[in-house]
């Protein structure tokens, strides 16, 4: 009995020497992959600003591409791998101290398009492979030093749909394959030089959706196969108002596109499977003339939500299953940006709740009882006013203020524990102000200022920490 007791202890030994050896040396791999944030790069040296919070990042095939200046060449595109020799200017594209100012990125088979100004010909639709030679002007659409001025770039199939002014059409629907032939004008909806006013282009199966005015009917829903003939009103839901219903926010859901439109019954939601008599009315949801105005549609897993005002209780929170009995009020809550974030079906935003100002971060299911604050960040009146909200791979990614920190890097896994400020960027009362969250590769993009830097291009290494990790003062390379 002895002898078994004492070889049980030793065997326990050995499990607790084995196990402390792993564990060592899992934390050990842990501590090299999982270090904290970092500044990639100086790139305009000194307190200088290189990145602007208004234009996000893009990651193309594990690299991301930004707009920044160095302080010699202006605004112009740049690239970086999370290091900082792998961190360069793509191309000065307006030559000199000039800023081409690359904006409107999307991505399109692995290359991206984007507007950028060359200082000769004006703002015009560009594409790169992130090389100095594959970085080019696609078409001059307004010839000459005038800018086309794309916007609304939206991928549909093999081309990239956009607002254009040419010049001689005024503001129209194009397309383009990436080449110049390919980049044409799809329809003239607003004949001559009258501007359609093209916006809110959206994907739906094979086709963009949008609003347009065609100079009679006002502002519209329209949709496009990417042929003259196929490009087409959907309805005119006002009918007889040169004004338009104005449709906004066009969200789509399983074939079904849902937006806010004036009608008679005034600015409410409405859906639309692409054709006229599938274009209704969802709901009524201020009786009569007076609207609810919905905004910041938002498809979480098959369920749209949404924000409308209701006479008794201001903006408040809604859900639609597209019909007119499944379009609810889920709480009387206040939220406070134009969208939600989807967190494997769980809706996560920024709200204040009922008469409170505390605006904090949220959470709902759907259900009166599912939806409550995540978590009381600064307690009181004041708030912490999350922004710049960002799901990646299950860890969301925001910026919150505290008297203590000022706006700083925090994240989420949707839990009041789980909730935790990441790092103290810039140490002290200021805030840092992380924003555009980006995963590329095995990192996070990001940018922030630490209080001696301007504002620059960070990154977080993937694997993410765990949410109860706390970084020690950044380190900067």
């Amino acid at each position: 009995m002895e002898h078994k007791a004492r070889l049980a202890i030793l065997w326990g030994f050995i499990f607790l020497a084995l196990g402390l050896g792993i564990a060592f040396a899992y934390g050990a791999v842990w501590a090299a992959k999982a270090s904290g944030p970092y500044m990639v790069k100086d790139i305009n040296p000194g307190i200088n600003d290189a990145v602007y919070r208004a234009t996000p990042t893009i990651n193309i095939n594990g690299i991301v591409f930004f707009p920044a200046n160095d302080g010699d060449h202006g605004e112009e595109l740049w690239k970086s791998d999370g290091t900082v020799t792998g961190t360069v200017m793509v191309k000065d594209i307006y030559s000199g101290t000039g800023s081409s100012s690359p904006q409107n990125f999307v991505n399109f088979g692995g290359n991206f398009f984007f507007s950028s100004d060359d200082g000769d010909r004006g703002f015009e639709l560009w594409k790169s492979d992130g090389t100095l030679t594959g970085t080019v002007m696609v078409r001059d659409i307004y010839t000459g030093s005038g800018s086309s001025s794309p916007s609304w770039l939206t991928v549909v199939g093999s081309n990239v749909y956009f607002y254009a002014d040419n010049g001689t059409l005024g503001g129209e629907l194009w397309k383009s394959d990436g080449t110049f032939t390919g980049t044409v004008c799809v329809r003239d909806i607003n004949t001559g030089t009258g501007s359609a006013e093209i916006y809110y282009l959206t994907e739906m199966g094979n086709e963009v959706f949008f609003g347009a005015d065609n100079g009679v009917d006002g502002k519209e829903l329209w949709k496009s196969d990417g042929t003259y003939t196929g490009t087409v009103m959907v309805r005119d839901i006002i009918g007889g108002f040169s004004v338009g219903s104005g449709p906004g926010y066009l969200t789509p859901i399983n074939g079904t596109l849902f937006f806010s439109a004036v009608s008679v019954v005034g600015d409410e939601l409405w859906k639309s499977d692409g054709t006229y008599t599938g274009t209704v009315l969802v709901k009524d949801i201020e009786p009569g003339i007076e609207s609810s105005w919905p905004y910041a549609l938002t498809n979480i897993d098959g369920t749209l939500f949404f924000v409308a005002n209701v006479w008794d209780y201001g903006d408040t929170l809604w859900k639609s299953d597209g019909t007119m009995t499944g379009t609810v009020m889920v709480k009387a809550i206040s939220p406070f940006d134009d969208y939600f974030i989807n967190f494997d079906g769980i809706a996560l935003f920024t709200a204040s709740g009922g008469s409170s100002w505390n605006v904090e971060l949220w959470r709902s299911d759907g259900t009166f009882t599912g939806t409550y604050m995540v978590k009381d960040i600064n307690p009181g009146i004041e708030g912490s006013s999350p922004m710049f909200l960002t799901n990646i791979k299950d860890q969301l990614f925001f910026f919150a203020y505290t008297p203590e920190t000022g706006d700083e890097f925090w994240s989420s896994d949707g839990s009041l524990t789980g909730t935790v400020l990441i790092q103290d960027i810039n140490p002290g009362v200021d805030g840092s102000f992380p924003s555009w969250f980006t995963l590329s590769g095995n990192l996070v993009f990001f940018y922030a200022t630490d209080g001696s830097h301007g504002f620059e291009l960070w990154a977080l290494p993937a694997p993410l920490p765990p949410l109860h990790k706390v970084f020690l003062p950044p380190v900067i390379q």
